[in-house]
């Protein structure tokens, strides 16, 4: 059974015996996360040590080994996937997961959150149980969010697990971290790695790639229930009132200090476990009523949604099997949309030529000599623009420049190229937008607890959302203009699929099922006839996220039936051992007086 530790750190998920799970899914669901704001600076004195027992810290010795063999193994040789250990990595390109990299700093370990010139501890990490249990913490001393500290934790949790247990890790970056888990060459966590199932955090899923998300985002992975993986964050959130004390003491107290204070979160939370499974029932019984009763009035069913499902995911993770055949198709459209940008700023220039002509009266030598020298360096930027346009399509060769002349001569594929790349623009922006949101509003709350000013912040997250909304109104009006040119019969196709407005109400609430993360058929390829449902129904795709939700819903009431009897088993166990210790206990009445109200 699972080690003494993790029995006391959370009963709901170690207290009893091994859960069987109808509906599938890992024994037990664990999140990672890293903090850099718990840091502690650089003193050339060195605190006395403190001793005490049990604690919650993966020793430093056990996180230096890691980082060895991190190091060693990754050094001259590249490493390969392991095909006996394949898994959902193995499903997606290199090229999805490079963009999921590129998306997130955590996943850049080159990239320094905190100097080592000022912090001899630069943050922590943590692994929490789904209960929001601490159960180990590493300290980290890199400047960046290396993997190895993630797998000492999840090395040291191997170690305190029975052997087949099965374990689901809801990480940041668990696509980036599963990656090097599974190359055979790495050879990292090879005795466990077998037994993780992988999913990202709900709150940092939309930063993936939609390909990614599909089989990574523990709402649409199997077993994961209702997990959101933001344990960490709310842990972070419970110490962040230590950070300044910490940042100043001495290395052995602040490890003290940081145990003690997890060990009274343990403590004060326990007769709250309760509470929590209450309330996590009741809501994921309400979410399955309502899946189910929006079903019966679709009127589709589970077996045929689970189908249509599974063809979108092969369909959404299909690696490109004719890279060389598109890498024209790619160049024409970078043309396309570099020739709109050109004719828009050649308009601009132009209508500032014309406004100079109407002020040239009212200024003064002065300034129309620099307001012409602008103009003449913008009218070189152009022309060297232009060329450099030229270039690019005079490399096209013959076949491919008929193509892109016929693209030019047809308004309607030339409004789909650049909505096309609008979109992907906006996605992008929105995905920068949350993060900075994000910090606006930690800011945000900070001033209105100083009862401080808040106006500024309050600015300046309006102010964002304010380029975002320009975008979104172009690309809105890309997509009436192709249904007028649609209606108008200059569509290439008659049953030709328009693409989809987007509502910027929604777009702001970043639902990972929202349209904008999909793929759009009105910006593909235009074969119409044989587009699947799950693309172009909205009563499929609506259906297939309803199926999902009743999953996960199921999944979850199994598991917290099971942690009730977990529970249940874990006090009679305790009140056991009390009433045993009692009867055998030989030193003083009043011992056994505390033994009996414990």
């Amino acid at each position: 059974r699972p080690s003494d530790h993790l029995r006391a750190a959370c009963p709901l998920c170690f207290g009893g015996s091994r859960p069987v799970l109808e509906h599938g899914g890992p024994d037990i669901i664990v999140c990672l996360d890293a903090n850099f704001q718990q840091k502690r600076r650089k003193s050339k004195f060195t605190d006395p040590k403190v001793s005490f027992t049990g604690g919650a810290f993966v020793s430093a010795e056990r996180v230096s080994k890691m980082e060895n063999i991190v190091q060693t193994r990754r050094q001259g040789s590249v490493g390969r996937r392991n095909p006996a250990r394949a898994s959902k990595v193995s499903q997606l390109g290199d090229d999805v997961l490079d963009e999921c990299e590129s998306s997130f700093v955590a996943a850049q370990e080159k990239v320094a959150k905190a100097s080592k010139n000022y912090y001899a501890d630069t943050g922590l990490m943590a692994c929490l149980c789904r209960h929001d249990r601490v159960l180990f913490l590493v300290n980290m001393t890199s400047v960046g969010e290396k993997q190895y500290n993630a797998m000492a934790l999840l090395d040291t949790l191997k170690d305190e697990l029975p052997d087949d247990w099965t374990v689901g890790v809801l990480y940041d970056i668990a696509c980036q971290l599963s990656r090097s888990v599974e190359k055979a060459r790495y050879g990292f966590l090879d005795t466990f790695s077998d037994r993780i199932s992988w999913a990202v955090s709900v709150f940092h899923a939309y930063g993936h790639q939609w390909a990614c998300q599909v089989l990574f985002h523990p709402r649409k992975c199997e077993g994961f229930g209702r997990s959101d993986g933001e344990g960490c964050e709310r842990f972070w959130s419970c110490i962040r009132k230590m950070v300044p004390v910490l940042r100043v003491t001495g290395y052995h107290r602040r490890m003290f200090l940081l145990d003690r204070q997890v060990k009274h979160i343990h403590e004060d939370g326990l007769p709250r476990l309760c509470v929590w499974l209450s309330r996590r029932h009741a809501d994921s019984q309400t979410a399955l009523l309502e899946a189910e009763k929006r079903l019966a009035v679709l009127g589709l069913s589970e077996a045929e949604l689970q189908l249509l499902w599974k063809a979108q995911v092969n369909a959404q993770t299909r690696k490109p099997e004719r890279k060389k055949q598109n890498a024209a198709d790619m160049k024409i459209d970078q043309i396309l949309v570099e020739l709109s940008d050109w004719s828009e700023r050649k308009a601009e220039v132009v209508q500032r030529k014309a406004a100079l002509k109407r002020k040239m009266n009212s200024l003064s030598s002065a300034q129309t000599d620099a307001e012409t020298d602008k103009i003449s360096t913008e009218d070189r930027e152009l022309k060297s623009w232009r060329k450099h346009i030229g270039d690019k399509m005079a490399a096209l060769g013959e076949l491919n420049q008929r193509k892109l002349r016929d693209l030019k001569g047809n308004p309607y594929l030339r409004a789909r190229i650049n909505a096309r790349a609008l979109r992907s623009n906006i996605r992008s922006s929105v995905v920068a937008h949350k993060f900075e949101r994000a910090r606006l509003e930690r800011h945000f709350r900070a001033q209105i607890q100083q009862n401080r000013d808040h106006e500024q912040a309050k600015e300046a997250v309006h102010r964002r959302e304010k380029g975002l909304n320009r975008m979104i109104a172009s690309y809105n009006a890309l997509v009436s203009q192709m249904e007028e040119l649609a209606k108008a019969g200059k569509a290439p196709t008659r049953r030709v699929i328009t693409p989809r407005r987007i509502d910027p109400r929604q777009l702001f609430r970043l639902d990972v099922d929202d349209e904008i993360w999909q793929e759009d058929p009105g910006l593909g390829p235009q074969d119409e006839e044989s587009r699947p449902r799950w693309e172009t129904d909205p009563a499929v795709r609506e259906g297939i996220q309803l199926m999902l939700q009743l999953k996960r819903a199921r999944e979850e009431m199994e598991r917290i039936t099971h942690e009730v009897r977990a529970l249940l088993e874990w006090v009679d166990e305790e009140i056991s051992v009390l009433a045993s210790a009692a009867e055998t206990c030989s030193g003083g009445e009043d011992i056994v007086i505390q033994l009996s109200k414990s």
